[in-house]
């Protein structure tokens, strides 16, 4: 299935369920901070996703959740420091994101009795 169906398209396509996950908002924040010598980049970002698991009884489940990343660098010379704290903090926070999406999915008891 390529696009979402309602519960009479789950049957047509005698699938069990849907599961939707959506990215809903990410938040990059980029700091330099001026040293003696040198500056430094702090970089944070949260990503904010949710998820919906839909049956062929209906909502099993309807979730949102977030992750957080931070990190530190040093500037570099044309401030492609940025660039890594920010890939970084990225990075941290898509893993717990993705961490607490497939909580929600596995600690689901509703998932697991309807589907």
């Amino acid at each position: 299935m390529s696009n979402p169906q309602d519960r009479l398209g789950l049957a047509a396509e005698k699938a069990r369920g849907m599961i939707i996950v959506r990215g809903e908002q990410s938040i990059a924040k980029l700091r330099v901070v001026p040293g003696f010598w040198t500056a430094n980049m702090e970089a944070d970002v949260e990503i904010v996703a949710s998820i919906i698991v839909d049956g062929k009884s209906g909502r099993l489940l309807g979730s949102t959740v977030s992750g957080r990343g931070t990190a530190q660098s040093d500037a570099g010379s044309m401030c492609e420091g940025g660039a890594k704290a920010l890939g970084e903090a990225a990075g941290e926070a898509i893993r717990q994101t993705l961490t607490r999406l497939g909580e929600q999915l596995n600690n689901s008891e509703r998932v697991r009795k309807g589907l």
